[in-house]
């Protein structure tokens, strides 16, 4: 199938209606009908120029069939301006022909899968320009540009969203694979407290879902808070799972542009977390009018329907959580473990990176075992080599690289993500360096960068709305990064860490490098 666009129809048509006319015109010897005839030929043919730029083959034959025509006219009329228009419109046409048959394309080939049925309707912008299709299906699409734009809406069916991963790109030609997941809508069954109107989404208890349901989830416990959100234990069906409620900061503009961006990367974040290194998102849940709402204080909406992001249940808990296991951490195989697992985690973020993603919160809380990795180093040392089982977590913290920063941990961010989060720009080197802090903390069990002062008043800065401020602190900050010598008293990995928590991104350690330098860490162990 060939996309056209509409003004591609309307220029046919015209060019038909004029060669339709000019043959009238020749039969009837009428001069009048032939300068008319010209005349719309000469404005279609500019019209051409602008309009034509998809089904080149077809606009090109259409263009060569207008030659001949006005190539007779000077055989029958001997009129000079007749004539002349009509070898100007016959030259125009074979111009164009060739133009349009020689010109470079770049044809893109669709393959369209997981709409719930033949009769769903899609659309695809293509070049600023909307088109409507109907059902899964292959379509090809020409253009003159790699540089032109495309972008695939989410679509709704019988009350269910269904987002497409991926949702845009350029038209670079060959194959893409577009396939549409669907995101579990949350239907409101929770019973509503009396006194719900006495809360305040400010100062929330998480307790307050526990034993309830949200939608079609029966929560069993809270398992914990972090800085963005509370991390329930639901169950559906026998099937445990974690759910991750959002927290809001009423009347917070980045609130909104944060929940939004969430939205929009929805599709591709359960695509993205399919990888076996990372924890797999089955769903999530997010009404934007209510949001709206919830983020202007509305407690009602954020008890019924909280925006949330369902994912694997871990049984085997954090590395925060061993790290602070003195049976393993005391053990001889510490080091070993450490340097697993942080392999793990660096091919977690290679393939985040290689899809145009970054994590941007990258630590020991987040990193997490399928199941319990046991209670003595050889034991754990084993389990942890097992496939699946060391994953990455939290990736709704993660951003398109070069996009917004909504989320900073300090004890691991490095300074350019405060001026990231202030400027607009997530990099992959975010997330080496935060790696990077996770080593150190996992081998000394504590925090003692030098500028974790002044990236905790930035952090607080920026919230603030004192930019300003928050520049000068990451200055300091840089400048007492400069001067580390972060150590831990191991000589194969203090050059390493001192590589990866490099003040300066541009000569801080790839993450390809990181994973090859910890291989042949591991391999000498």
């Amino acid at each position: 199938m060939i996309l056209r666009n509409h003004e591609t129809y309307i220029w046919v048509s015209a060019v038909i209606v004029g060669v339709l006319i000019a043959l009238y015109s020749y039969f009837s010897d009428s001069l009048l009908l032939i300068s008319i005839t010209t005349t719309i030929n000469a404005i279609f043919l500019i019209s051409t120029l602008i309009l034509a730029k998809v089904n080149y083959k077809l606009d090109s034959i259409t263009a060569f069939l207008g030659a001949p025509i006005f190539l007779t006219f000077p055989l029958i009329y001997h009129n000079e301006i007749i004539n002349l228009l009509a070898y100007l419109n016959s030259a125009v046409y074979i111009w164009l022909g060739i133009f349009l048959l020689l010109v470079d394309k770049v044809q893109t080939t669709f393959i369209v899968e997981g709409l719930p049925s033949q009769k769903t309707t899609w659309k695809i912008v293509v070049g600023g320009k909307e088109y409507s299709f109907k059902g899964n299906r292959v379509l090809k699409i020409s253009s003159r540009s790699t540089d032109e734009r495309w972008q695939i809406s989410t679509v709704f069916y019988n009350g269910s969203e269904y987002a497409p991963y991926p949702f845009q790109g350029n038209l670079t030609g060959g194959e893409i694979k577009v396939k549409f997941i669907p995101i579990i809508e949350s239907k409101q069954t929770l019973t509503i407290p009396k006194d719900y109107h006495k809360l305040s989404i400010s100062v929330w208890n998480p307790e307050i879902w526990k034993g309830k349901n949200i939608g079609i989830y029966k929560v069993i416990d809270v398992l914990g808070e972090g800085g963005n959100s509370y991390v329930l234990k639901v169950v559906y069906k026998n099937k445990t799972m974690a759910m991750k409620i959002l927290k809001i900061n009423p009347n917070n503009v980045i609130s909104y542009n944060k929940f939004l961006d969430l939205l929009k990367e929805s599709g591709n974040l359960i695509f993205l977390s399919k990888n076996l290194r990372l924890i797999k998102i089955y769903a999530i849940s997010l009404d934007i009018n209510l949001l709206e709402e919830i983020i202007k204080g509305d407690v009602l909406s954020y008890i019924t329907s909280p925006p949330y992001i369902l994912m694997e249940y871990m049984e085997g808990g954090s590395f925060k959580d061993l790290i602070l296991y003195d049976n393993i951490y005391y053990s001889d195989k510490w080091f070993k473990i450490v340097c697993k697992i942080a392999y793990e985690v660096a091919l977690a973020l290679d393939y985040i990176h290689s899809n145009g993603f970054v994590h941007l919160d990258v630590k020991p809380q987040n990193i997490f075992f399928s199941r319990k990795v046991g209670n003595f180093g050889q034991e754990a040392l084993l389990n942890i080599e097992i496939p699946g089982m060391v994953k990455l977590g939290d990736l709704g913290s993660a951003s398109r690289i070069g996009s917004n920063i909504y989320d900073i941990t300090p004890e691991y961010a490095p300074p350019d993500q405060i001026i990231g989060a202030i400027q607009g720009g997530a990099q992959p080197s975010m997330d080496v360096f935060a790696l990077g802090m996770t080593i150190y903390y996992a081998l000394k069990r504590k925090i003692d960068r030098p500028d974790l002062n002044e990236m905790t008043l930035a952090v607080e800065k920026i919230a603030s709305g004192d930019l300003n401020a928050a520049k000068k602190l990451v200055n300091t900050s840089i400048q007492k990064l400069e001067k580390w010598n972060p150590s831990v008293g191991i000589a194969e990995l203090d050059d390493f860490l001192k590589r990866m928590l490099d003040s300066n991104p541009n000569t801080r350690l790839s993450i390809k490098e990181v994973v090859s330098r910890l291989e042949k860490i591991i391999n000498k162990l």
